[in-house]
C-alpha cells in the first residue's frame, strides 16, 4: 500500500517530469533526496518476483524478509555516500551497448542534471564492475548488461547522440520530410527522398563513431516503404518489401 509520503514523492517526480519537458535548458540540482525510503520499498515491490539473483546471491524474497531494515540500512549509506554498487552478474545481450564511452555518457547526463551526489552514484554503478564465470572485470566502457539502470542510461545516450542530432542538425538541411522512430537501441529512419537516404547512411555510421557505437551493416538496409510502393511492386508482380523493428541497436532505412 503506499504511504503518503511515497505519494507526495511521485508528485514530486511528476512535477519534475513536466518541468523537464517544458523547459529543455533546465538543469536540477537535487535530485538525490528523493531516494526515501518509501520510495525505495515501492521501487522493491514493483521488481519481478522471479528474477535471479545478484552476485551476493540473495534472491528477492530473501530481502523481503527484512525489507525495512535493509532499505534503512541502504538510505543511510546512500546519504552518507557510502554506497558502492555491487558488481553486475553478466547478462548477454548480443551488441547491447557494450562500447559506451562513459565520459560522454556522464556529459549527456549533465545536460539536465547537475545534482553531484545523484551524478556521483551513476559514475560509481558505471565503475561497478561485472562478474562472469566468477572472475571479476572492470568496465572502462559500456553500461553493464543486466545492470537495472542500463537501459535508462543507454537511452539518455541516444537522446543526445541520435534523437537531438538528428532533428536539430539533420532534418533542417533536407530538403525532403524525414523521420526517426526509436525504441532504445532500434530505430527506424524514413525519408522521402531515396538520394537523402542514402547519402545519410555515412553520416549516421560517422556520427555514432563519435560516441562508441557502430551499426551493423548485416542488419541495415534501404527499403522502398509505403502504400504507394507497395502498390506499384503488387502491379509488377512482386512482393511488398517489409522490415522487422526489434529493440535492437541496429538501424533500417526507408523511403516513402
Amino acid at each position: 500500500m503506499k504511504t503518503k509520503l511515497m505519494y507526495k514523492t511521485l508528485k514530486v517526480l511528476m512535477a519534475i517530469a513536466l518541468r523537464a519537458k517544458g523547459d529543455p535548458k533546465c538543469k536540477f540540482t537535487s535530485l538525490a533526496h528523493l531516494l526515501t525510503e518509501d520510495f525505495l520499498k515501492e521501487c522493491f515491490r514493483e521488481l519481478k518476483k522471479g528474477i535471479s539473483p545478484g552476485i551476493d546471491g540473495v534472491t528477492v524474497g530473501e530481502y523481503a524478509k527484512a525489507l525495512d531494515a535493509n532499505i534503512a540500512d541502504l538510505v543511510t549509506r546512500l546519504k552518507a555516500k557510502q554506497y558502492k554498487p555491487q558488481p553486475v552478474l553478466r547478462v548477454y545481450i548480443p551488441k547491447f551497448f557494450d562500447t559506451v564511452d562513459h565520459k560522454k555518457l556522464m556529459e549527456c547526463l549533465k545536460q539536465r542534471i547537475v545534482d553531484p551526489s545523484l551524478l556521483q552514484l551513476i559514475g560509481r554503478f558505471l565503475k561497478s564492475g561485472i562478474m562472469e564465470e566468477g572472475k571479476y572485470f572492470e568496465t572502462e566502457m559500456g553500461t553493464p548488461q543486466g545492470g537495472i539502470l542500463s537501459p535508462v542510461l543507454a537511452n539518455v545516450y541516444l537522446r543526445y547522440a541520435l534523437d537531438k542530432w538528428f532533428e536539430d542538425e539533420v532534418k533542417p538541411q533536407l530538403l525532403g520530410s524525414a523521420q526517426l522512430i526509436r525504441y532504445v537501441g532500434d530505430f527506424v529512419l524514413c525519408f522521402e527522398k531515396e538520394s537523402e537516404a542514402r547519402a545519410f547512411g555515412d553520416d549516421i555510421r560517422r556520427r555514432m563513431g563519435k560516441f562508441g557505437l557502430t551499426i551493423s551493416k548485416e542488419k541495415s538496409k534501404i527499403i522502398e516503404f509505403g502504400r504507394c510502393s507497395c502498390t506499384i511492386a503488387k502491379r509488377h508482380g512482386f512482393k511488398c518489401e517489409t522490415f522487422d523493428f526489434n529493440p535492437l541497436p541496429n538501424i533500417t532505412r526507408c523511403t516513402t
